[in-house]
């Protein structure tokens, strides 16, 4: 049996005995597995966003586009929730890449004498990148697909 045989094994056998958490504070946390950075969340406000902006937007693109059926309403608010999720994940991009550039600016200024933005910025992608690998990814990604699921929708409304 290889390694990689065994270690399949082994996880198996350990799934097996687990039956989920017990405690309602286990349940809660657990509930919670599948919200990471709530890009794909079925909640399309998170509770730390502004139900009345998104009401605001959605309103604004209801005028815009005068749904007259069931299914052109459904593409507008398909439309609202994929740019609601667009903006998020810009933020998220902004914030992300702020904070390490404020976090290593010593480091980036000791180590530079070359301080334009771009190369400012280079750094801070290279450090996210090294730190939290797969985090630029994860929001390209989602991007992506929110990116063709606003269009998609814009096609057909």
């Amino acid at each position: 049996m290889s390694d990689l045989e065994k270690k399949q094994q082994i996880a198996r056998e350990n799934g097996r005995k687990s039956h989920g958490p017990i405690t309602p504070e286990g349940k809660k946390r657990s509930s919670l597995n599948g919200i990471t950075h709530g890009l794909a969340s079925k909640c399309v406000v998170l509770a730390i966003e502004s139900q009345e902006a998104y009401d605001g937007l959605l309103s604004a693109y209801r005028a815009e586009w005068h749904p007259a059926s069931l299914t052109e309403s459904n593409l507008v608010t398909a439309m609202v929730n994929s740019y609601w999720r667009l903006c998020r994940i810009w933020s998220m991009e902004t914030a992300l890449f702020d904070s390490e550039t404020f976090t290593e600016k010593e480091a980036f200024e000791a180590a530079w004498s070359n301080h334009h933005p771009a190369m400012r910025a280079m750094d801070a992608m290279a450090s996210v990148d090294y730190m939290a690998p797969g985090t630029l990814d994860i929001l390209q990604r989602y991007e992506v697909r929110y990116e063709g699921l606003y269009r998609s929708s814009r096609i057909n409304s």
